[in-house]
């Protein structure tokens, strides 16, 4: 079972990647952990937020 930090960056993550249109990725690594990567999008110089 993931551990509580883990669970609470996955969803932190995914919130991000949902309001950026990111991707997420994961390596996991037995006994070690894992690591995640968390990619964004460029912002489009075009549009003026």
């Amino acid at each position: 079972m993931p551990s509580l930090d883990v669970l609470l960056f996955e969803d932190i993550a995914q919130r991000i990647k949902q309001h950026h249109s990111g991707r997420i990725r994961a390596e996991t690594f037995p006994d070690e952990g894992a690591t995640f990567f968390l990619t964004l999008p460029l912002r489009d110089a075009a549009v003026d937020v």
